[in-house]
């Protein structure tokens, strides 16, 4: 009786561990084990002596320490958190004999667990994040989600695929995207690069304006085209372009077309110098006449104070 350790029955078919007048484990008459928060549950050796063991840190909080070192962290929020360890992997391994193999899969619906409902447009269906430390918090720098669009019915979930990052100014935004239907699209201004990783190379394609897409070889700009038109060797200093064709005799190797709503407009301009109507500027230019009914091919040049000009017949 005047001991503090010891083994009782407490109510109906309870058993209690008492350590030092402190109850650190129950068993009821279900067999369950019970331990008192804050106990240990030790795998590799005698309690206190090991540094592998499963318990509660803080309420609701289920811990699994190996080596004295928290590897994995559950709270009631339904997280996983792999935590304080040095290249941690997550690893996952399938063995058998089939096709069978381990898969990764998020589930979402709207409503309860007991009684799901249907998502809706732009619900997020899946996302992997990751969070880097800056010194004073953990913040977003990059991740890749599942988006519900369009049209969701029976059968039918329509599902896009979008990876953000955050750039040098701290902004983390959607780069680019795989649509529903398998469409790749990269955000506005952004760069497809041909000759290296992503901001290291000179050679690339992008939208350098809105609707203006320009290819870029060697940091000069070749080639721009836009809805009004193609502009080739643009920002380039020199350079010479050749059209030829092995057809044979008789084939065109450009074919400049006039639609009928065009009628009175230019085919064809040539310019060298300066922009038209300044100094040092002479351009050609091939259309069709409307009123005379034929083609006239006018030349200028311009030395700054006029313009001389000349038409001729085609």
């Amino acid at each position: 009786g005047g001991g503090d350790t010891y083994i009782h029955e407490v109510g109906a078919d309870r058993m209690q561990f008492v350590v030092k007048d402190t109850t650190y484990l129950e068993i009821n008459a279900s067999g369950d084990v019970g331990l008192y928060a804050t106990s240990k549950l030790f795998l590799d050796g005698v309690a206190g002596s090991g540094d592998t063991y499963i318990h509660e840190s803080a309420s609701d909080v289920l811990d699994l320490v190996v080596g004295g070192i928290t590897m994995v962290s559950i709270p009631d929020t339904g997280s996983i958190v792999i935590d304080n360890a040095t290249n941690q992997v997550l690893s996952l391994h399938e063995h058998s004999s089939g096709s069978s193999m381990f898969r990764v899969e998020f589930q979402k619906s709207r409503g309860t667990h007991a009684s799901p409902t249907t998502v809706v447009t732009s619900d997020d269906l899946g996302q992997f994040q990751v969070s880097a430390h800056d010194g004073t918090s953990y913040v977003r720098s990059a991740d890749m989600k599942f988006e519900a669009i369009g049209t969701i019915d029976t059968g039918q979930v329509p599902t896009r695929f979008a990876i953000r990052l955050m750039n040098t100014s701290g902004v983390i935004a959607e780069r680019f995207n795989f649509t529903a239907d398998g469409d790749f699209a990269i955000n506005t201004t952004n760069k497809l690069y041909l000759d290296g990783v992503a901001g290291s190379g000179d050679t690339y394609i992008h939208e350098s304006s809105p609707d203006v897409l320009d290819l870029v070889a060697g940091g000069v700009t070749i080639g721009s085209w836009s809805t009004t038109g193609l502009d080739i060797n643009a920002g380039a200093a020199s350079a010479a372009y050749t059209l030829e064709t092995t057809l044979g005799a008789g084939n065109a190797i450009v074919n400049l077309v006039l639609p009928a709503s065009g009628v009175g407009g230019s085919i064809l301009n040539l310019r060298q110098g300066n922009g038209s109507g300044s100094a040092n500027n002479m351009q050609y230019s091939l259309g069709y006449d409307a009123t005379l009914n034929y083609y006239r091919l006018r030349s200028n040049d311009s030395d700054g104070g006029g313009t001389n000009e000349d038409v001729y017949r085609v």
